[in-house]
C-alpha cells in the first residue's frame, strides 16, 4: 500500500518573515506512516485547489488568534496577533477540501479555523469571561510533553471509538475556545470546567478537531499515537 500523502497547512513566523511547520506535525505523521507536504501560504487560491486532489488527507496546525470579523465580531482588548493570509488559506479551502472528502485533523487554531469556517463562533479570552469561575489551567507552564488537565470523552464519538476510554489527559496551550459549534459538527469531548476540547462530522470519512496538541505528546502519550493513528489510517482508506 503506497504511503498516503497529507497536506500540512502552513504556520507563519511573523518576526522572521519564516513560512514553516513545528517538526512535531512532521515526525508524527512519518511514523503513523504518512508524507507530510507543506502547503504554500501565499498562493493562488485556485492552484491550491488543483492540488487537492493529489493529497490523501488535510492537517490543520496550531497557530494565531483567527480574526473575529469571520464571525461578526469586533477585536476586544484580550485579541492578540491575527494572521490574515492564514485565515483566507485556512477557512477558504475547507469548503473544497470537504467536497472532496478528505480526512481532516485540526489541532488547536485548527479545531476553532474549522469550526469558524462552518459558521460558528470561537470565545475570544476564555480568561476574561464574566461567568468563568474555573481553576483548570488552559495554557499551561509545563513542557509540550506533559499532560496538565482531563478531556472527558464522549461515547459512541469518533473520538471513543478511537481512544476507547471516557478520560484522557492532555496538554493545553490556548486562550479561546469554541463557543457556539458550528452546524454539522458535533462536540465529542470537553474539560472539567465545560469547556468544548474536541469536535468531530458524523456522516464524514474523518473530520476530528481537539484544542490540546496531541502531536507534542506523541512521543510519550498513547492517546495521541491513536489519534494520529486513527488520521493516517482513514487517509489511506481512500
Amino acid at each position: 500500500m503506497e504511503k498516503p500523502i497529507i497536506g500540512i497547512l502552513p504556520q507563519y513566523e511573523i518576526e522572521t518573515k519564516r513560512i514553516k511547520i513545528e517538526e512535531f506535525y512532521v515526525k508524527a505523521i512519518q511514523k503513523e506512516g504518512g508524507v507530510p507536504v507543506i502547503l504554500p501560504l501565499y498562493q493562488e487560491l485556485s492552484d491550491l485547489i488543483a492540488l487537492l486532489p493529489w493529497l490523501d488527507g488535510v492537517l490543520y496546525p496550531g497557530g494565531p488568534d483567527a480574526s473575529p470579523f469571520y464571525w461578526g465580531e469586533d477585536s476586544t482588548w484580550e485579541c492578540r496577533v491575527i494572521q490574515p493570509a492564514r485565515d483566507i488559506l485556512e477557512i477558504g479551502l475547507l469548503p473544497y477540501i470537504l467536497d472532496l472528502r478528505k480526512p481532516i485533523l485540526g489541532i488547536c487554531r485548527g479545531i476553532q479555523v474549522l469550526n469558524i469556517a462552518l459558521g460558528g463562533d470561537i470565545y475570544q479570552d476564555i480568561e476574561h469571561l464574566k461567568s468563568s469561575n474555573t481553576n483548570v489551567g488552559h495554557y499551561q507552564k509545563s513542557r509540550g510533553d506533559v499532560p496538565t488537565h482531563y478531556v472527558n470523552v464522549q461515547k459512541s464519538t469518533l473520538l471513543h471509538h478511537i481512544v476507547n476510554t471516557e478520560k484522557i489527559m492532555v496538554n493545553s496551550y490556548h486562550h479561546q475556545v469554541i463557543c457556539n459549534v458550528a452546524k454539522g459538527l458535533e462536540i465529542v469531548g470537553y474539560s472539567n470546567d465545560g469547556y468544548i476540547e474536541a469536535v468531530a462530522m458524523r456522516d464524514y470519512p474523518f473530520l476530528l478537531g481537539v484544542q490540546w496538541h496531541p502531536e507534542e505528546l506523541y512521543e510519550v502519550d498513547k492517546t495521541s499515537q491513536l489519534i494520529f493513528r486513527a488520521f493516517i489510517q482513514a487517509c489511506q482508506k481512500r
